[in-house]
């Protein structure tokens, strides 16, 4: 069966992801800042705008058994009046950096982007561009959810 890994798998759009991708028969794997409030499937706690707790996250998950068919990536503060704009700004192109960037260190598993990490991706001075797929649809032609 095989592995998708879902980055902000506690949020809502995540949660929706999750169950969706479960309920097409993959085996899942979610990553996020805060615990789940009800576990769909394993998961981890880190803070993916940190390099290294991205690395370590995905290459633990790309040892395992099953291959791991992709990533979706759907870190991201979605409201810019949660935090300031700064710190929105900070965490949202960093970890969506961060994945990617860890992504292809470890073997280019195919990583999707949620709307919000990508508008901040797009909108950063940042010009170093990755080998990834902008699609809004995931693994086995799932579309992304709305929410």
């Amino acid at each position: 069966m095989p592995k998708v890994v879902v980055t902000g798998g506690s949020g809502k759009a995540g949660k929706a992801c999750v169950r969706e991708l479960k309920a097409h028969g993959y085996d899942v794997f979610s990553v996020d800042r805060v615990k789940p409030a009800e576990e769909f499937c394993p998961s981890i706690q880190a803070d993916l705008a940190d390099y290294g707790q991205a690395l370590d996250t995905l290459s633990a998950v790309e040892r395992c058994p099953h291959e791991v068919e992709g990533v979706v990536h759907l870190v991201a503060i979605p409201d810019s009046r949660v935090f300031t704009n700064s710190v929105t700004f900070e965490n949202n192109v960093m970890s969506t950096y961060n994945v990617f960037e860890a992504s292809t260190r470890l073997g280019g598993s195919r990583t999707w982007c949620g709307p919000q990490a990508r508008r901040s991706w797009e909108s950063s001075s940042t010009s170093r561009l990755h080998t990834c797929l902008w699609t809004r649809s995931m693994p086995g032609g799932l579309k992304a959810p709305t929410c």
